[in-house]
């Protein structure tokens, strides 16, 4: 009996932050989802401006949406439009969307470094396109 209790205790210690981690998950998913097709809004507003510093601007919010305000690519400047963790920390590690968080955030990341229109524009829609796939 001292033998099965001592393998059991490990296994009933790591239930509880499981259990939790189960029933936070889909909370978890449903505020990654938000902050993903908030971050698509921005996008299409990027890929729909007429003016480079509006393209930047937008791209600072997908940027924010995206990774959080904790992010790499975070500037104080951009207002909070999404929930301070981000939509990568929000979805599965692995899934498709986490995925096409990922590169989209990259493409967001290089797209706000441009000082000419045309490739802030094209990149721009390229952000919009992958997080399209993943909004719907």
């Amino acid at each position: 009996m001292d033998v099965i209790l001592a393998t059991l205790r490990p296994i009933l210690r790591v239930l509880p932050p499981l259990a939790l981690w189960l029933v936070a998950s889909p909370a978890l998913a449903q505020s990654g989802m938000a902050d993903m097709r908030t971050a698509d809004r921005y996008a299409s507003l990027a890929a729909n401006a007429s003016r480079l510093s509006d393209i930047r601007l937008n791209l600072q919010h997908v940027l924010l949406c995206l990774e959080g305000a904790s992010g790499p690519e975070h500037q104080a400047s951009a207002p909070a439009a999404c929930s301070s963790a981000g939509a990568a920390a929000g979805l599965p590690i692995g899934s498709a969307n986490h995925i096409r968080v990922e590169k989209a955030s990259k493409l967001a990341a290089v797209a706000v470094t441009f000082h000419d229109f045309r490739p802030a524009h094209f990149t721009a829609l390229a952000v919009q396109a992958v997080l399209d796939e993943g909004a719907r």
